[in-house]
């Protein structure tokens, strides 16, 4: 077996002597100071300075790597007020019956023609596609042409 050497000792000697510089190190190390083990002190930058207090926070040894934000003003804001949000016609039409004329429901209706008739109602009614002051409506509304729907799918023809 031939034994490497580097530098006048063998590679395990190397190894060891490394090994035992280490842990001299890490006794001799301040416990307040931070240590991360393969970042040397110049990732931290210049002027960093380690506070105890503050290990619970962070966030403040960000800050130097973030942008400044820009000073933003009430009145030179260009953001356009936000709008009212478009509440759909139908809001107060709950009734049965205005669902069933809003469905145009009749009995000559095919089953194809049943589910279309579904469908369209849902893109014009559904809870998902309505502003949130609607939701209980829109929902109010579906629950009352699916039932409809259902009805009607069952006497219908093919």
């Amino acid at each position: 077996m031939v034994a490497m050497t580097l530098f006048g000792k063998s590679l395990f000697e190397t190894v060891l002597a490394g090994i035992d510089a280490r842990k001299e190190e890490e006794e001799d190390a301040d416990p307040s100071e931070p240590s991360i083990r393969g970042l040397n002190a110049g990732f931290v930058g210049h002027g960093f300075e380690y506070r105890a207090e503050e290990a619970s926070d962070p966030t403040h040894l960000f800050e130097a790597f973030l942008p400044e934000p820009a000073p933003v003003s009430e009145t030179d804001s260009n953001e356009p007020e936000p709008a009212e949000p478009e509440l759909p016609d139908w809001l107060d039409r709950l009734s049965p019956e205005d669902v069933a004329a809003d469905l145009a429901l009749d009995s000559n209706l095919s089953r194809t023609q049943l589910q279309a008739r579904r469908r369209q109602f849902a893109r014009e009614n559904h809870p998902d596609r309505v502003a949130p002051l609607a939701h209980e409506a829109a929902t109010i509304r579906m629950m009352i042409a699916n039932h409809m729907i259902d009805k009607a799918l069952k006497s219908a023809r093919s």
